[in-house]
C-alpha cells in the first residue's frame, strides 16, 4: 500500500484542527491570520475554505472570520451518544423510566447529514402496540420527531433535509413554498413541541427538542400511542414529561 499522502487533504485537515482546538471561544480567525498559522498561501487556502464551507466543515461570520463549521458540531454531538457510551447508557436508562411513567414507549432521534436517525427505543408492552417498523419507513415530515429536529435545524441541515427530501407537500400540509415551511417551522419552535395523528389518524405523534447545555440541538424525543388511549389530558401530560427529561438531559450533557 501507497504512503503518499494528498496534500490538499492534509491541509484542509490541518486547517480543521486549529478551527476546531484552537478557536475554544468560536471568534473565528481571519483569512491571514489561518495563512500564518498554516502556512498556506492566503490564495490556496480561500479556495481550501471555500470547498471547506461548501461542505458544511467550516463557515463564515458577519466579520469574515472562519469558524469551525455546523457539521463539525453536528459530529461533536452524535460522539456524545455512540454505542457504549456512558451518556447514551444513562439517555436509555431514564427513557425508559419515562416510558414506564407515562406508560407509552418513548424514543430519542438525531439528525445526521439530514436524515433522522432513531438511537433509543423505550418500549412499552401492550396488548395493543404502535407498529414502529411502519413509522420508521415513512417521510421525514410525517414523523413529530422529524419535523421537531427540522424545525430546530441550523441552516446548514436544514438545506441537507430540502436536499434529501424536498418541500413537504403532501407529507404535512400541502407545504410547497420555503416561506409556508419557515411559519409552519417557527409555530413549532413558539409552541416548544409538535403533535400530530398519523396512521390515517389512528396514531397521536408527540416530539419535543432536547438541547445540550450549551443550546445546541442534541435531538428530538417523541412518544407514540393509539389515539384512543392518549386523549387530550394525557398528550398533555406526555408532552409535560417530556420536556422535563429533556431539561433534565440538558444540565447533563
Amino acid at each position: 500500500m501507497s504512503d503518499t499522502l494528498v496534500n490538499s487533504v492534509k491541509k484542509a485537515f490541518g486547517i480543521l484542527d486549529i478551527l476546531v482546538f484552537e478557536d475554544h471561544e468560536s471568534k473565528g480567525l481571519g483569512l491571514f491570520e489561518l495563512s500564518r498559522k498554516t502556512a498556506i498561501k492566503p490564495n490556496t487556502l480561500r479556495n481550501l475554505l471555500k470547498t471547506m464551507i461548501a461542505c458544511g466543515y467550516v463557515k463564515q461570520d458577519e466579520q469574515s472570520k472562519y469558524l469551525a463549521g455546523p457539521k463539525c458540531a453536528n459530529i461533536g454531538v452524535l460522539n456524545r451518544l455512540l454505542p457504549g457510551t456512558a451518556a447514551l447508557s444513562w439517555m436509555e436508562e431514564l427513557l425508559g423510566q419515562l416510558s414506564e411513567k407515562i406508560a407509552e414507549t418513548v424514543i430519542f432521534t438525531v439528525l445526521s447529514d439530514g436524515n433522522r436517525i432513531r438511537l433509543i427505543n423505550a418500549e412499552q408492552v401492550h396488548p395493543v402496540k404502535v407498529d414502529f417498523k411502519v413509522l420508521e419507513n415513512e417521510h421525514i415530515y410525517l414523523k413529530t420527531t422529524g419535523r421537531v429536529l427540522t424545525a430546530w435545524a441550523d441552516n446548514y441541515s436544514l438545506q441537507r433535509i430540502l436536499n434529501r427530501w424536498g418541500m413537504p407537500g403532501d407529507k404535512w400540509n400541502q407545504i410547497t413554498s420555503i416561506n409556508a415551511l419557515q411559519r409552519e417551522l417557527e409555530r413549532i419552535r413558539r409552541q416548544g413541541f409538535c403533535l400530530a395523528y398519523v396512521q390515517e389518524g389512528n396514531i397521536v405523534s408527540m416530539a419535543v427538542p432536547v438541547f445540550t447545555h450549551e443550546g445546541k440541538l442534541l435531538g428530538a424525543m417523541g412518544s407514540y400511542a393509539p389515539a384512543y388511549r392518549c386523549p387530550e389530558e394525557k398528550q398533555k401530560m406526555i408532552i409535560r414529561e417530556m420536556k422535563l427529561i429533556a431539561a433534565r438531559i440538558a444540565v447533563e450533557l
